[in-house]
């Protein structure tokens, strides 16, 4: 037998009784899901008792389709095969079967042209309705290539790219070896001419070829090469870099904008006129360096929203491992939306559905974004200031210091809790959950400022001592903040 009416099926099975809300019957079938560890065989067999209680109500077409619209991925997946255990003659409805392709597709293999193809076949690529039911459910299974393309392209001139480098430690300029930008300087593969001809990098052996595709010069012309007359920025901590450096770097990416088209800037953000005292303090290459991207990822969207001299109405913040997207996948329907009615989007792929590694805010939208932001660099800010105030080794808890992810989990809270998200695919953050970093990397590091003193002293990482007292590295006692001047 096929049925393609859920409800119908379903109640030549049981009986008629009191009418279940969705948020009752999803209660339900949440709790059988994790009281059975979500063992398909142990849910059919108490699927009648929850089928007996459920009957047509006017707020909902089918059972099925609460479980669809609000379930997330494994639920779903459990739910159907219980069902087909417990009811062998119960069939998918041909639309059905479209979702649940969408729910099953890990390996993202899926997009809008097979998605349009699938509907076709069925003879319901003509029912707006159930094609924004398909997009609303690949937002929530995370699923990056079938979005709801925008009704009107988005023009070059609208948005700027925005990515970040900046280094753990300082290139040594009285030595003055690094010839590019990145770490200490030394990969020559930052500076080879064969980034310019894919071609030519196939000549190298495997192993070059992988080294090759790692440095962050041929990432950055992957994310921008779709992106043509879009203005790019790679902004750099130029006090932590020597004059060569940065001056090979900026050749180079003068000669890969040249040759694929894209307009790409090495930018200082020692520029940036949006940083107070102890923002600028914290900058120090002594504090955690993913404290300090964090720190930046906010910093750089407010200066190219409140400053007069940005004129691009879209700053995109990106990781340089995001994903590349052209522009139509950036800027889908349901992203615009939240542009205009909410001023930013971040990233939906991450823990609790939020990851700062790709963002976008509105310079026209005065709205949310703009003062999430402010919230974000006043309470960074606060809490420099605030843990100045005690004395050294003093007893404070780890989440009191400056680390890795303080500002992630502590400021950034603003955002989490709001709803503007886009599904951009990613490389899971090292930062999991329960993930532990070795007492003597640089992850694990915890720092603070001491009374008036601006160079920090903290624990573990490069600070590691065996009595765990708070102390400060001695590579970086006589270092100073010297932008470059760059002309």
């Amino acid at each position: 037998m096929n049925v393609t009416n859920t409800f119908s099926f379903l109640t030549t099975h049981t009986k008629q009784a009191r009418p279940l809300s969705k948020r009752e019957i999803l209660k339900q079938i949440q709790r059988l899901t994790f009281k059975d560890k979500k063992n398909p065989e142990e849910i059919a067999k108490k699927l009648p008792n929850l089928v007996e209680t459920f009957q047509q109500n006017s707020s909902f077409d089918n059972l099925l389709d609460i479980i669809f619209k609000a379930g997330d991925d494994s639920s779903i997946t459990t739910f159907i095969t219980a069902m087909q255990i417990a009811y062998p003659e119960f069939k998918l409805s041909p639309f059905d079967q479209i979702r649940q392709k969408i729910v099953e597709d890990k390996n993202h293999e899926l997009n809008n042209e097979s998605l349009y193809n699938l509907l076709k076949v069925h003879n319901l690529i003509e029912d707006d309705e159930k094609l924004d039911i398909c997009f609303d459910l690949a937002f929530r299974m995370n699923h990056p290539y079938i979005y709801q393309v925008a009704d009107t392209p988005i023009s070059p001139s609208d948005y700027t790219l925005n990515f970040l480098w900046v280094n753990l430690n300082p290139q040594d300029r009285i030595k003055n070896i690094a010839q590019n930008i990145f770490g200490e300087g030394l990969n020559c593969y930052e500076n080879a001419e064969c980034l310019l001809n894919p071609t030519e990098i196939q000549n190298f052996d495997s192993e070059t070829v992988e080294e090759i595709k790692k440095t962050f010069l041929f990432r950055l012309i992957k994310c921008t090469e779709t992106h043509p007359g879009v203005e790019i920025n790679l902004w750099c901590d130029s006090t932590l870099v020597t004059l060569q450096a940065w001056k090979n770097t900026s050749e180079m990416i003068e000669k890969i904008s040249k040759s694929k088209n894209v307009n790409i800037k090495l930018r200082d953000i020692r520029t940036l006129d949006n940083i107070d005292t102890e923002l600028e303090n914290v900058l120090h290459p002594g504090i955690p360096v993913y404290y300090r991207v964090d720190l930046l990822k906010v910093l750089i969207p407010d200066y190219m929203i409140w400053n007069d001299n940005e004129v691009k109405k879209y700053c995109v913040m990106s990781d340089i491992d995001v994903e590349p997207m052209d522009a139509k996948q950036i800027f889908d329907k349901r992203t615009k939306n939240y542009l205009s009615t909410h001023g930013y989007v971040f990233n939906r792929c991450g823990h609790e559905n939020f990851e700062n590694n790709f963002s976008i805010f509105n310079k026209q939208c005065d709205s949310l974004g703009s003062q999430l932001i402010m919230n974000v660099l006043n309470q960074a800010s606060d809490d420099i200031k605030r843990l100045r105030e005690f004395s050294r080794n003093h007893q404070l808890i780890p989440n009191d210091y400056l680390s890795s992810q303080k500002i992630y989990n502590y400021h950034y809270v603003f955002f989490q809790k709001n709803e503007p998200r886009k599904i951009v695919k990613s490389p899971k953050s090292q930062f999991g959950a329960f993930k532990n970093f070795p007492v003597k990397s640089h992850q694990n590091e915890m720092c603070r400022f001491i009374g008036k003193s601006d160079i920090p002293y903290g624990k573990n990482g490069r600070y590691y001592n065996p009595q765990n007292e708070e102390i400060q590295i001695k590579e970086l006692l006589n270092w100073k903040a010297e932008p470059l001047n760059i002309t």
